[in-house]
C-alpha cells in the first residue's frame, strides 16, 4: 500500500504511493515524529476512497456504455459511492472495515478477465480489498 519515509534530520517524510498508481511521491513537513503514522492513516484513508471511487464511477461509465448496467449493479454503485461520501473523514480503520463489509458489492462490479479493464482492477481495486482485509483482522476490527 502507501509507504511513508520519515528524514528525522529534516523533519520531513516522503510518502511513496504503489507503482501501479502512478501517482509522484508526496513530500511533508513532519514536526513531531511522532506524527508521521497520523499523516500515514490520513493518506491511506485518502488513497483508498480516492481509488475506490474513480473505479466505480469508471465501472458506472462503462457498464451504461456498454448496456450491462442492470438494477444489481445499479445498487452496488450506490451504495459504494455512498460509503465513500460518508467515510471521507473516518479513521482507517473505520474504512478498512467497511471495505472489507462491502467487499461483495465490489466485485460485483469487477470486469470479466477478458475485459479491457480487468487488469486495473486486478492490479489496484483487488490489493486494496486485501490490504484492508489484512488491516482489519491485525488491528481486530469488525
Amino acid at each position: 500500500m502507501l509507504q511513508i519515509n520519515v528524514n528525522r534530520a529534516n523533519g520531513q517524510g516522503v510518502v511513496c504511493f504503489p507503482k501501479e498508481a502512478r501517482l509522484p511521491k508526496k513530500t511533508l513537513n513532519i514536526v513531531p515524529v511522532d506524527l508521521a503514522v497520523i499523516i500515514w492513516e490520513r493518506e491511506v484513508r485518502s488513497y483508498i476512497l480516492d481509488r475506490i471511487r474513480k473505479w466505480v464511477i469508471s465501472r458506472q461509465n462503462n457498464l451504461k456504455a456498454c448496456k450491462r448496467l442492470d438494477g444489481r449493479r445499479a445498487a452496488a454503485i450506490d451504495k459504494l459511492l455512498l460509503l465513500i461520501a460518508n467515510n471521507m473523514e473516518s479513521s482507517l480503520k473505520s474504512v478498512c472495515a467497511k471495505v472489507v463489509r462491502n467487499a461483495d458489492l465490489i466485485f460485483a462490479l469487477a470486469p470479466n478477465e477478458q475485459s479491457k479493464f480487468f487488469p486495473l482492477f486486478k492490479e489496484t481495486i483487488a490489493p486494496i480489498v486485501v490490504w484492508c482485509t489484512e488491516f482489519a483482522e491485525i488491528n481486530k476490527v469488525k
